[in-house]
């Protein structure tokens, strides 16, 4: 993503942004339900329109992601959910993605669009193969937890370990896409803590 040079904004509008995404974030939490995304959805897009510009291109792009399909009557609950679910990843990875442009662009923290990425990605992969939905509930209550503990710093080794050996257990395909996310973890706990603390 490329902000127009002649596009305005400041620390506040990256602020509505944030606020956003920990919107989206509860919503993906919990159950996915109808009504809620949409209305999320729309107020994103008033917020983008007035960070960017109502003829911005990427308020239109924004516009573009689609929470629902044209056969959805036919659709049992489980595939309803996945439906709105992708739908929320896909607008989440977005903002996180013009977050990250912006804070780069006033030089204030790096993003963390390529965690956010392999995050969303487990997800996704979770709505295509997973079929049972107990275990794909489960899995995406341990994915949720393990996002929330990590970026926050709000999660112990034990339990980090704990979602991880149970994520390998239900599914090896996902177990695979965990390994980056526990690498820049740790490199990040060295970083703050210090080499020597093991």
């Amino acid at each position: 993503m490329i902000i127009m040079k002649t596009t305005t904004f400041n620390t506040r509008h990256i602020v509505l942004l944030k606020e956003l995404i920990d919107g989206v974030d509860s919503l993906l939490n919990n159950e996915i339900k109808e009504d809620p995304a949409l209305q999320w959805k729309k107020k994103a897009g008033r917020i983008l329109m007035k960070v960017l510009g109502e003829n911005h291109i990427y308020v239109k792009e924004f516009d573009a992601i689609r929470f629902n399909t044209t056969f959805i009557e036919d659709l049992n609950q489980i595939l309803v959910e996945d439906t709105y679910r992708l739908g929320l990843e896909d607008a989440k990875s977005f903002l996180i993605s013009l977050v990250d442009e912006l804070e780069s662009e006033h030089l204030l923290s790096p993003g963390l669009m390529d965690i956010e990425s392999l995050f969303a990605e487990m997800n996704r992969y979770v709505c295509a193969y997973i079929e049972d939905p107990y275990t794909k509930n489960s899995l995406h209550h341990r994915i949720t937890h393990l996002r929330n503990g990590m970026m926050t710093g709000d999660i112990s080794s034990d339990e980090i370990k704990n979602h991880v050996e149970n994520i390998g257990y239900l599914d090896t395909g996902l177990f695979e896409r965990i390994v980056p996310l526990l690498t820049w973890y740790y490199i990040q706990r060295v970083e703050v803590n210090g080499a020597s603390n093991n």
